[in-house]
């Protein structure tokens, strides 16, 4: 009994950032003292429970009988946001009538609005029972997420046989919704032997085909994703006004956000142990020296830190003893201001940062990402260059349309050189998002199958 509290302690110690923001205060500040030796086994087994993969199901009765019986699979806010709308769209399509979702209980929060509608199977202390029962009636699709660590998808890449009934019809796909490759080595071949995967644009499409050469192209699918619908788009010029007017920065104003990230998250790549710090006061530095060139136009730095940074207040307090132009503003852009990350990032002209997925996302908001790429050792192009090959790096600024800056003079010349460029916000066509385009090819497949079948 002992053993397994102690292996409990262990799994909430590593997977600790992933619950916190999910479970109630008091559970978050007990999360903080795991080693205190306060918590109860009755605590812990709540916080695991709610953490739990469940299965919940949706049939529509009225639903067409050569309708899609479709499988969603993900864990991490991650994988839900990939798949967020996907859920919401397949609900209404009739393309679609019986939806199955497996997810944790992280991702469970995050879909909570979406799973009103479904039904829990919860009848067995066994979760992979109440999988093979949701498929009782065999599934036609399954759609797998990335983060197969502790995921249900690495139930259902060993097990499409038996979730599919082995109907030779029916087809598997992955959702990648990010940019950074995270499946384990245990289930490449399972990946490679999809009938698809869909991913947010040209730069992710890159990434996958170095990761699986021998995967047809034409079934690595720029769909987008939900990571890519949860820019707001359709909302730039709202989330534009509000942010600026929340600032009380005029329009006139040149703006770049910096987006701050975690130092020591980077420790296992050898960066520096104030690779954040440092990248922020440089960043202060050329819009100083930007200000300075241009006394006559208005300049506003702000400073988002990631919500987990135990530095996050120390590096904008580093800030305050400069002595800045008076055309430049230093302006702390977080929730405790009142501001939304969609409002920070709309405001401003530019994204400066050395995460990587903002960085990307830039280009589906119509703002410029800059990703400092510092050539100093242990910098921003260490970590490049330990991640993606010189040909993915190539593709973040030729398709992905990231600035990348290795120096302090590339990024002040950088700065200076889109200055002068007016915001447009992103052209979205109404109605159109990730989900409707992946059922589209859903739905073309399974059409080009039945024909194959029937000729």
């Amino acid at each position: 009994m002992e053993k397994k509290f102690d292996d409990q302690i262990r799994f909430l110690d590593r997977h600790r950032d992933e619950i916190k923001p999910v479970v109630n205060a008091d559970e978050a500040q007990l999360l903080d003292r795991l080693y205190d030796g306060i918590l109860t086994q009755e605590q812990i087994d709540r916080i695991l429970h709610e953490q739990e993969t469940k299965v919940f199901v949706l049939d529509k009765p009225q639903a067409s009988p050569e309708a899609l019986k479709a499988l969603l699979v993900g864990r991490d806010p991650g994988a839900a946001l990939g798949i967020k709308s996907l859920i919401a769209a397949m609900e209404k399509d009739d393309r679609v009538g019986s939806l199955g979702l497996i997810v944790d209980g992280i991702a469970q929060s995050y879909l909570k609005e979406d799973l009103k509608p479904f039904e829990k199977l919860d009848e067995s202390p066994l979760v992979i029972a109440d999988i093979m029962k949701s498929a009782e009636k065999p599934y036609d699709v399954i759609i797998n997420t990335g983060s197969t660590i502790n995921n249900p998808a690495s139930v259902t890449l060993k097990n499409k046989e038996a979730l599919t009934g082995g109907k030779s019809n029916a087809k598997t796909y992955f959702v990648y919704e990010a940019y950074e490759w995270g499946v384990t080595q245990d289930y490449y071949d399972e990946v490679e032997g999809m009938d698809g995967i869909f991913c947010n644009d040209e730069v992710a499409k890159a990434i996958l085909m170095e990761r699986f050469p021998d995967f047809d192209p034409d079934h690595i699918y720029v769909t987008g994703t939900g990571q890519i619908d949860s820019v707001k788009a359709d909302q730039a010029e709202n989330l534009y006004r509000s942010g600026r007017e929340k600032l009380e920065i005029d329009d006139t104003t040149f703006t770049v956000a910096y987006l701050g990230t975690i130092s020591s998250a980077y420790r296992m790549y050898g960066l520096d142990n104030r690779f954040d710090e440092k990248s922020w006061m440089r960043t202060v530095d050329a819009m100083a020296h930007l200000a300075e060139r241009y006394p006559g136009q208005k300049f506003a730095l702000l400073y988002r830190y990631h919500p987990r940074d135990p530095q996050r207040d120390e590096k904008f307090t580093m800030t305050e003893s400069m002595k800045l132009p008076q055309n430049l503003m230093l302006k702390k852009a977080t929730n405790e201001q009142g501001l939304s990350a969609d409002e920070v990032l709309y405001a401003s002209n530019a994204i400066s940062s050395v995460t990587l997925t903002e960085n990307f996302k830039s280009k589906h908001r119509a703002r410029q990402g800059i990703y400092l790429g510092f050539e100093d050792p242990g910098m921003g192009a260490d970590y490049l260059k330990k991640i993606y090959s010189p040909e993915i790096i190539a593709a973040m600024e030729e398709k992905g349309g990231v600035a990348i800056v290795k120096n302090d003079d590339a990024l002040f010349r950088y700065l200076e050189s889109i200055k002068d460029k007016p915001i447009e916000q992103p052209k979205v066509k109404p109605g159109e998002t990730s989900a409707e385009r992946i059922l589209d090819v859903l739905s073309r497949d399974q059409s080009k199958e039945q024909d194959r079948t029937q000729s």
